[in-house]
């Protein structure tokens, strides 16, 4: 062999060194020293899996599909690259071959990543360029045009829906924005009892267990389940502390968060709750289906409901957050509201179908908005919680919880000063006093003999009345020893006893109203004006100085100091009474039964003027409680005629005084129960309705006389 031909030989081998090293790298799963053993995918045949930013979103394609997708990755450029191995593929474009092997592209802001892993189990990392992720990305969707249902249930029933079935189904909402707080809040924390990282975070003291979690820790995993920022009102929850920044979540009845979720199909176990499909379309939207079957309640014999459809999105990490929610009444037609109103859908965390079990009570009008109330007795004691609920939006503007108290003091009601500036709240040994912002600003303990249900405080904290066995006291904070104003009345031998009850200040501390009853029934009220006791106090002491006989003393003290005046109402039985600072109303049953079945009756008495007024009502339990607020009273009416195939509640407004209006609202609700929930100074009413095929909260117009009835 001659020289020249050695040497071709030589310049031809090098050349094909040359070829082979470069087809190694244009054609990267072929190369013998490539980082791993990938899948050979000239060789390969059969299908393959594609899943895209969550390991739950996976679509088989068939032979066809599968090969033309393995035609563009094998006539792609794969480099060997360092920065590759540092990224999170998580969010990635997966395919999984039938022998194990996969290769994830990663579309990152200047390059494509790609992490190829073969069967053994050996991983490589490169770069491919754009176009191939691109041509990756729109094969997957021609293939999949309408996107993928999915038909394994179980892992996002457990991944998302198991815990949002406890948290998320109360309210709709159109942004992850319009969540409440308190929902985003409890979602979170769920979600990390279940996942283990709340675990190092978990306290134990005195008063019990309690998860407090460092409020940027929460913060950054509330991000991992929300679109759109919803968290940023976590400072406004009831968990959040201003003093250390953190989060604190009682563990008192928490639901079963760790262990093996329910079948996503058993409504026993997921009270009430099934997820029936779910769905991703062409750009990552994903949606999920989900059917109630509660009717105020679930029961194994439950009917579906109504259905409610998330909506979700999947980050660059390849979770999918919780971006809205909407529900669709089972055949709506049956519940309908016709009137001038803004649905609101719930108040804070309380829904239609909570309110009616665990009732919401007006305390009042604070700044100008509504103040509601609930009272809940937990394992550990007594809770409040107070809500200020613009009454033009139906927004929560602010809220507050209540410590608890041992079971020795149940909290018993809040009440909003007369000025409108303050808040009480009523407890058996104690008076909590709030500012217009619900921060408590004060506590009084009652003294022993004070304790119990029939005491009250003035507003401003410096009177408090009660009764006890001997009778009415008054206790000031300018003296050492509380006053018997008046004894219990006494009665002949034999007789039953007649005692005071209920006593409330009125006109601005000025007076003091007491109900007194006999063998349960009330047979009149009674004021006492103070006014008259520093003149009594001073004839008191006169008689001390002039050493009148003990035995007169005695009896000076066993009747009191102070003789009340009769006010002209005498209802037997009470239905309803309301004590405000200008006027007592009482409901009670109607005495003519023959002219006036049907109905109850109600008289109204004002202090300043001493006037009384009577009335009647419609008596239908149906239609809910009523409201006297303002020198009204609101209540819903039955306007349709027995035998009638929808059921219609008309709201009304009954204005008390001399003229005694009655106003037609217009406002109507059918085939559902309404309650009054609360109104504003303006006649804006906040009122809910609940049955089992739908339920809402809303707020009228002002009501104001545009249509009236005769009394």
């Amino acid at each position: 062999m001659s020289m020249e031909l050695k040497n071709r030989i030589k310049l031809g081998m090098g050349l094909l060194l040359v070829i082979a090293v470069g087809l190694a790298v244009y054609f990267g799963f072929f190369a013998a020293k490539a980082p791993a053993e990938i899948p050979d995918l000239a060789e390969h045949t059969g299908t393959v899996t594609v899943t895209h930013g969550n390991a739950l979103l996976d679509a088989r394609m068939d032979e066809t599909d599968s090969a033309k997708l393995i035609e563009l990755l094998a006539h792609a450029r794969f480099s060997p690259n360092e920065e590759a191995q540092i990224q999170d593929y998580s969010g990635g474009i997966r395919i999984l071959f039938a022998d194990g092997g996969e290769i994830t592209l990663l579309r990152g802001e200047e390059k494509v990543f790609a992490r190829a892993v073969n069967a053994a189990g050996e991983t490589g990392y490169y770069t491919v360029s754009t176009d191939v992720y691109e041509q990756v990305r729109l094969h997957i969707y021609t293939v999949f045009p309408d996107g993928v249902t999915f038909e394994e249930l179980q892992p996002w029933w457990d991944e998302y829906f198991y815990i949002a079935s406890l948290t998320l189904m109360d309210s709709d909402f159109n942004s992850a924005q319009e969540i409440p707080p308190e929902s985003v809040a409890k979602y979170t924390l769920y979600q990390m009892i279940a996942d283990g990282s709340a675990e190092g975070y978990l306290i134990t003291g005195q008063k019990g267990s309690w998860y407090q979690i460092p409020y940027s820790e929460f913060l950054g995993r509330a991000q991992y389940y929300f679109a759109d920022g919803a968290n940023v009102s976590l400072k406004e929850t009831r968990y959040y502390r201003e003093e250390d920044k953190s989060m604190l979540f009682s563990t008192a009845q928490l639901p079963e968060l760790t262990g093996e979720r329910p079948a996503f199909d058993d409504l026993a176990e997921n009270g009430g709750y099934c997820l029936v499909s779910v769905h991703r379309d062409l750009m990552g939207v994903l949606t999920a289906e989900v059917y109630d079957y509660n009717e105020v309640g679930f029961t194994e014999g439950g009917v579906h409901t109504r259905t409610h459809y998330f909506t979700m999105v999947c980050g660059s990490d390849g979770r999918y957050r919780f971006v809205s929610k909407r529900s669709q009444i089972i055949d709506p037609a049956q519940v309908s509201v016709e009137g001038y109103f803004l649905s609101i859908g719930q108040i804070g965390e309380i829904t239609p179908e909570i309110e009616a079990e665990f009732a919401l009570t007006q305390a009042g009008i604070l700044d100008g908005n509504i103040l509601l109330y609930h009272i809940q007795h937990t394992a550990s004691g007594y809770q409040m919680y107070l809500y200020g609920v613009n009454p033009r939006t139906g927004g929560v503007i602010r809220s507050a919880e209540i410590p608890e108290q041992p079971e020795s003091s149940a909290l018993l009601r809040a009440e909003v000063t007369a000025d409108g500036t303050g808040v009480l709240v009523f407890a058996e040994d104690r008076v909590i006093l709030l500012d217009s912002r619900l921060s408590q600003v004060e506590e009084l303990v009652l003294p022993e003999e004070a304790q119990g249900l029939e005491y009250d405080c003035s507003d401003d904290g410096e009177q408090l009345c009660y009764v006890d066995d001997t009778g009415l006291w008054l206790l000031r904070t300018e003296d050492t020893e509380p006053i018997l104003l008046a004894a219990h009345p006494t009665q002949p031998e034999g007789e039953p006893e007649i005692r005071l009850a209920r006593p409330r200040f009125i006109q601005q501390g000025s007076s003091i109203l007491t109900a007194e009853i006999q063998d349960g029934s009330t047979l009149y009220y009674t004021r006492y004006d103070l006014d008259e006791l520093e003149e009594k106090l001073e004839e008191q002491e006169d008689d001390r100085r002039k050493n009148q006989k003990k035995d007169n003393e005695d009896e000076e003290v066993l009747t009191g100091l102070l003789e009340g005046r009769r006010v002209s109402i005498y209802p037997g039985t009470v239905i309803t009474e309301v004590s405000t600072d200008d006027y007592l109303v009482v409901l009670y049953p109607n005495r003519d039964t023959e002219e006036l079945t049907g109905y109850i009756a109600g008289t109204v008495h004002y202090f300043e003027s001493d006037a009384t007024f009577s009335f009647i009502l419609p008596d239908n339990a149906e239609a809910g409680p009523r409201l006297i607020l303002n020198d009204r009273v609101y209540y819903f009416e039955q306007v349709s005629q027995p035998g009638e195939e929808n059921v219609v509640f008309e709201l009304k407004v009954l204005e008390l005084g001399s003229a005694m209006n009655r106003i037609s609202t217009g406002l109507k609700v059918s085939n559902a129960e309404p309650r009054i929930l609360g109104a504003d100074a303006e006649g804006r009413v906040l009122f809910s309705f609940v049955s089992p095929s739908g339920s809402g909260m809303g707020i009228t117009d002002p009501v104001r006389q545009k249509g009236t009835e005769s009394n």
